[in-house]
This record gives C-alpha cells, structure tokens and sequence, in this order.
C-alpha cells in the first residue's frame, strides 16, 4: 500500500515542508484528492458501495472497491433485426425488423430471470419498419419508416401519428407532458406534441448544423450529439422556441452519442473515444479528459456522477471510472456476443442491445442476483414543463 503522505509522516517535525493538500492516491492507485479530516475509517463512508474509503493521516482517501461492479441477469433474444431499446422499471420495450415484418415487444422483467422467457408482441409497424422507442407517462413512442412518430397506450393500441422531416434517429421523452423531441436525421430537433393524441402536431423545429443523433433533455437545456456539428447545447426555456447558444462545444471527432449529468458530459466521438467535458468550466466548457478504449464507442451513459458505461465496437460493456474526472479509467468490461448497437440505463440496470439480442445487466458493488436456470446467460432525462395538457 502507498500513500502520498508518507513522506510527511516521516517529516513531522518539519511540517512546512509538505503540503497536506497535496494528491493522496487510494492502494489501487485510483480516487480523488485528500478529502475531510477525519480519526477513523467509519467517518469517511460516503455511502457508495463501489468505493473503498479509508483515514489515512486523518485525512478521508476514497479508492475503488476491488471488484468489479458488473453483473449478468441474462440475455432475451429479439424476433428480427434491433431497431430501438428502453428500459424502464421493470419493463423492457424492444423494437425490431426483419424483411417481412416490424414490430414492438415488451418485456416484463420481474421476477427475474424466469420472466426473460416471456415476451408480449406489443404493436406491429403498419407501412414502415419501427426504429427509436421512448415510454413515459404509460405512452409508448416508436419512430417509424420512412418519416413520422407513431403514439401507443400501454396495451399496444395506436393514439395517433405525426410526421416528422426526415427519419427519426432518437426520442427522447419530456416527463410531465405529451411531447417527445425527436433527433431528425439531417433536420435537427423536433418538438412533437400529442396532447390530443388523435390531432397530434408539430411544436417547434431547430435546424442543426450537422446531423443531430441523439438529444439528452434537462430542465431549460438540451445537449445535442450532432456529428460532425459536434456537441450543441440548447436553451430550452421556452419548449415552443428552443434556440441553440452560439458557439458549439468543441470535439475531438464526430459526435454520437452523449449523456449530461451535473453539468458534465460524456461524449462518445467516433475515432476518438469518450470525451470528458465540463460544461461549467470558466470562462466556456472545457474538456478533462479523452478516454480511448482501442474501438468505436456508438453509446455512454451516467450511472451515478462518478460511474459510467460505455458501449460499441468494443469487446463488451465497459464501465468507466470517473473518481478523477481528469484522469478517467476502464475499470472493467464485461463481454457481448457481437457490438453493441443501443444502451439504456434505469438506476443501476443496464440493457445492451447487440447482434445477438439483448443483455440485461445490474451495476452493484453487493452480492450479485442470483439467477436461476432457463436463461440465456451471456453476455437511449426530462424537462419539468408541467401538466398543461396541450399538444
């Protein structure tokens, strides 16, 4: 075990000579700078079951518990092609194609795993094929060929359909309303109202300068993955007029895939890796850190502010180690059958879509679930607008 502080012990009796501020690493080499002072370990825990904290010198180190926190539930197979993925509670909505059909498939995840072998076929595409899905307020949104949304009720039933652009390459719910914001392939954003389900209209359309692939809504700001128009942000203020701030965030590549949290975004970059960005930096945004896993990276996604997946071209899902966010490291992976193609988080559960269908995985430093016989083992935020009911 190393700390920095040795060397300060041995010098005691010369105390300006070290810098009790100084960087104190954790055994593992990873974790943040010297924290509060403390006289023992139990004064240190933060309550994350991921980290290891310790009192050293009667300062707090925060390290990495030693093992990796990735666990298999099991893995569900998809009828053809996967088009679009979302988690939510226990519920998986899985939207797929094949040459003769396009569909939506939910999933019921409790108890698991034995309900992994039971699958509901919740709606078939009617001209199209299905592709991005988005749930909120028991409504289920599917993007459909060539060019629109399509609306669900919880049953499968259809509400109604409003045409977008072009295709639709992401939704994104708005919890509290019945609008969604749709990342429209070559076009931008799209605000899509279905108050009246039946008479369900355009809101508001923002131009782009590149092509928008994903969007992440918070409360007044979006983030946009815009490939090579890099990461944009959007003041949402006003749902009906969202304006993009002048200057984009800068990128090491073309952006398409991201997740905001606490003013920090993880950015994947295709041909660079996963950048780190701090949106609150001073004077404009700045980066920390690339992280570079060896392949594409098509998806990432917060787990908590210091813990994260990504997921790809790689040789798994990976989980990234944001204790240092200068400094951001692989902490572990866990294998798939083929690369990645859609990630969706709920809490600490994880869905991975891939060629061979979809894996369900838990991020906890406890015991892992147990998971009987009967399954394969193996290995896409809100804006609080209120309740005004209109479209």
């Amino acid at each position: 075990m190393r700390y920095a502080l040795l060397p300060c012990l041995l010098l005691s009796l010369l105390p300006l000579a070290c810098q009790v501020d100084d960087p104190v690493l954790a055994a593992d080499g990873g974790g943040p700078d010297l924290g509060p002072r403390c006289e023992a370990a139990a004064d240190c825990d933060d309550g994350d079951p991921c980290t290891r904290d310790t009192c050293v010198a009667g300062r707090c180190v925060v390290g990495r518990a030693p093992q990796t926190p990735l666990s298999v539930l099991g893995t569900v197979p998809v009828e053809g092609a996967l088009a679009g993925l979302w988690l939510q509670g226990d519920q998986l909505w899985v939207s797929w194609r094949d040459d003769r059909a396009s569909g939506l498939t939910t999933w019921d995840l409790t108890p698991l795993p034995a309900a992994l072998q039971t699958q509901r076929r919740l709606a078939e595409a009617d001209e199209g094929a299905f592709g991005p899905v988005a749930v909120v307020e028991g409504r289920v949104y599917v993007g459909e060929a060539p060019a629109r949304v399509r609306a669900l009720d919880a049953d499968g039933a259809a509400l109604g359909v409003q045409r977008t652009s072009d295709p639709v390459q992401a939704l994104t719910p708005l919890p509290g309303t019945q609008r969604v914001v749709a990342a429209v392939f070559g076009k931008g954003l799209e605000v899509l109202g279905f108050g009246n389900p039946a008479e369900p209209r355009r809101v508001a359309r923002l131009d782009t300068p590149g092509r928008a692939l994903q969007v992440v809504v918070r409360p007044n700001r979006w983030y946009v993955a815009d490939g090579l128009g890099g990461l944009l942000q959007i003041d949402a203020r006003d749902v009906a007029d969202p304006r993009r701030l002048p200057d984009p965030v800068p990128t090491a590549g073309r952006a398409v895939g991201l997740d905001e949290r606490d003013g920090r975004v993880l950015l994947a970059e295709h041909g660079a890796g996963v950048g780190v960005i701090d949106l609150l930096a001073d004077p404009r945004p700045a980066r920390l850190a690339t992280l570079t896993p060896g392949a594409p990276v098509h998806a990432v996604a917060f787990v908590d502010p210091r813990l994260a997946v990504a997921a790809g071209d790689t040789n798994g899902l990976l989980l990234i180690d944001l204790l240092r966010p200068t400094e951001p490291t692989l902490w572990g992976s866990v294998g798939l059958p083929a690369a990645a193609t859609h990630l969706s988080l709920d809490g600490h559960r994880v869905a991975v879509g891939h060629g061979g269908g979809v894996t369900l995985l838990a991020v906890t430093c406890a015991a892992p679930p147990e998971v009987d016989g009967g399954v394969d083992g193996g290995l896409d935020g809100g804006l609080d607008a209120g309740r005004d009911g209109a479209p």
